[in-house]
């Protein structure tokens, strides 16, 4: 009894493995070019976005007498390509960091 109980659950446990992969519905599909620039675009905004609603941005906005609500309006108005230029040149416009980076021994002068 022991072995056809021992056998029974090796089956069923070697059949679960090979058929429970293929229960979950799974669909993978092409995305057309078309689909990938939109998706890119609407990053590529999303940062600009990102960037104006930072509040040390809005301040500088304000220092220069421009209204940050005029600015993103203008942001929004900004061509495809306006804003690709914008997002390409963003490592210019990163956050510095808040505390001094530690200086090793070896580069102090």
């Amino acid at each position: 009894m022991k072995a056809f109980l021992r056998r029974f659950i090796c089956r069923f446990l070697a059949v679960s493995l090979v058929a429970l992969p293929y229960a979950a519905q799974t669909q993978a599909a092409l995305i057309g070019v078309d689909e990938a620039l939109a998706a890119q675009r609407q990053a590529e905004r999303g940062k600009l976005t990102g960037f104006l609603a930072r509040a040390d941005v809005q301040k500088q906005l304000a220092v220069l007498g421009v209204a940050p609500a005029a600015a993103a309006e203008r942001a929004n108005a900004l061509t495809d390509d306006e804003v690709q230029q914008l997002a390409a040149g963003s490592t210019r416009f990163r956050r510095a960091p808040t505390s001094p980076r530690p200086r090793s021994s070896w580069c102090s002068s």
